[in-house]
C-alpha cells in the first residue's frame, strides 16, 4: 500500500488504480495519514526556488550512486560516508543558504530513499525470477533432448533407474543430455549444489498403470502442463517459476496453476503422489515418489 500511495501522489497510477487507492482511502484513515504526511514532503519541492542552479545531473548521479552501492552490497551494509579527499573540491556551500533550502534538499533525501530502496529490491528479484526463467528453458531443452531418443517421453519417475523426483537429473545426465553448466537449481539458491527443483511424479491412468510425463501431443492443453517448477518451499522470487511441457516458463504467486485450478504440488487427493488422471498435475520435491 505504501508504494500505491506514493505513486498516488505522484499521479503514477491509472484510472483503474486510483479510484481503488481512493476507495482504501476513504475507509482506513491510518493511510489517509501516510498520504497527507507524504504529500507535506513533496510539498517542499514546489517551495523555494534555489537562486543558484545546481550541477546538471547532481540528483540523478546521487541516486545511481546510492543504488549502485546497494545493487553491490545486498547484505544491507550502510552507504559509507564520502571522505573529505574526495568531496572537498565537490561540497556545495549551504552557509548563507535559506532554511527552506535545506529543508527541501532533505525532502528531497528522504523522498528518493523511500522510492529508491523497495525499488533497488524489485529489480534485484526481477533479476533473479529472469535468471531462473531461462534456466527452467534451458532445462526444458535437455528434456526434449531426451525424449527424442525415448519415444517422446521425459524420464519418469518411479522406476530403478528414476526412484524418486530429483533423480530426474541423474536420468538426463547418463543420457548425455543434461549440461555441466545447468545449474540443477535456481542461480538465486546458493545454498547447495543439490537438485532444487519440483519435478512431475506422473499420473495414474485407469488401468493402474504409472504414466510419466512426455512431450506435448496434439491435444492443445497438454502443452500448458507444469512438468516443473522451483520447490514449494523456494519463494526467493516472491512466488513460483514453474516449466510447462511445451517449454513455456510462467511465474506465479499461487500454486494452484494446474489446468484444473488444482495445487500444482499435489494431487487431486491433497498428497505428494502421482496424479490420479492425466490432467492431475503433482510435482514432486527430490525426495518425493509416486
Amino acid at each position: 500500500m505504501n508504494e500505491q500511495l506514493i505513486d498516488y501522489a505522484l499521479d503514477q497510477l491509472s484510472p483503474a488504480e486510483r479510484t481503488a487507492v481512493e476507495h482504501r482511502l476513504a475507509i482506513d484513515p491510518a493511510a489517509a495519514r501516510k498520504l497527507e504526511l507524504l504529500k507535506s514532503h513533496l510539498a517542499y519541492l514546489g517551495t523555494d526556488r534555489i537562486e543558484e542552479a545546481a550541477p546538471a545531473g547532481l540528483a540523478l548521479s546521487s541516486i545511481a550512486h546510492v543504488a549502485e552501492y546497494l545493487a553491490n552490497h545486498p547484505n544491507g551494509e550502510p552507504v559509507p560516508p564520502t571522505t573529505p579527499a574526495t568531496w572537498a573540491n565537490d561540497r556545495p556551500n549551504f552557509i548563507g543558504r535559506p532554511r527552506a533550502d535545506i529543508i527541501v534538499a532533505a525532502s528531497i533525501a528522504f523522498v528518493f530513499l523511500g522510492l529508491l530502496l523497495p525499488g533497488v529490491q524489485k529489480l534485484r528479484q526481477r533479476s533473479q525470477t529472469v535468471a531462473c526463467q531461462d534456466n527452467l528453458r534451458e532445462l526444458h531443452s535437455a528434456l526434449a533432448g531426451y525424449s527424442d531418443t525415448h519415444d517422446g517421453r521425459f524420464p519418469q519417475v518411479g522406476s530403478d533407474r528414476v526412484p524418486t523426483a530429483g533423480a530426474f537429473v541423474a536420468e538426463l545426465t547418463r543420457a548425455g543430455q543434461y549440461p555441466m553448466t545447468l545449474k540443477p537449481h535456481c542461480p538465486s539458491d546458493a545454498s547447495s549444489g543439490d537438485v532444487g527443483y519440483a519435478y512431475s511424479l506422473g499420473y495414474h491412468s485407469k488401468s493402474g498403470d504409472l504414466i510419466g510425463p512426455r512431450l506435448p501431443d496434439p491435444e492443445a492443453s497438454s502443452e500448458l502442463l507444469p512438468i516443473s517448477a522451483d520447490l514449494p518451499v523456494n519463494t526467493n522470487h516472491g512466488g513460483w517459476n514453474v516449466l510447462m511441457a511445451g517449454g513455456s516458463v510462467r511465474f506465479t504467486k499461487s500454486t494452484t496453476l494446474g489446468t484444473a485450478g488444482d495445487d500444482i504440488f499435489t494431487n487431486d487427493d491433497h498428497q505428494t503422489r502421482a496424479g490420479l488422471h492425466r490432467h492431475d498435475v503433482s510435482l514432486g520435491r527430490p525426495f518425493d515418489r509416486p
